[in-house]
């Protein structure tokens, strides 16, 4: 009970460093990133658990590159829910900057791919019907290797 309320407050704050980061995984016997000794280890053998996978499956570096830009993004554009707020082409730039991202590597494309996927989703300006309905539609991601 105890573990499962230290998780949730660090994923609450997920203010952690690297080496807290791995500390906590290795403390809470949960998945480091694939990248990482611990998680090459971990993923070798075959270690899974609900903790494991809602952690591994989060990177706090995306979190912070995504969070200092949409403080940013306040100042410039706006806050969520403004409604004086200009309206946005959402879609259309989350596709720009996909394709900029495949043309030239530069991982700073999709956090602010991310990003614009967030404003949509919270202030619904870009597409004339935005709903939420969960399907299996079985399209899922291709395999390339």
């Amino acid at each position: 009970m105890g573990e499962t309320l230290q998780l949730e407050e660090s994923m609450k704050t997920a203010h952690l460093n690297d080496s807290e980061y791995l500390n906590f995984c290795k403390e809470l016997s949960i998945m480091a990133p694939a990248h990482t000794e611990l998680g090459k280890i971990q993923r070798k053998e075959g270690i899974r658990s609900y903790n494991a996978l809602r952690l591994s499956q989060w990177s706090p570096q995306f979190e912070t590159f995504m969070r200092n830009r949409l403080i940013m993004g306040g100042l410039r554009y706006g806050v969520f829910g403004d409604p004086k707020k200009a309206t946005y082409d959402n879609v259309g730039s989350v596709i720009r900057r996909m394709r900029l991202y495949k043309k030239t590597g530069n991982q700073e494309h999709l956090v602010d791919a991310a990003n614009i996927c967030l404003c949509e989703f919270v202030d619904q300006s870009g597409h004339p019907d935005p709903h939420w309905s969960p399907t299996d539609d079985g399209v899922h991601v291709e395999v390339i290797r």
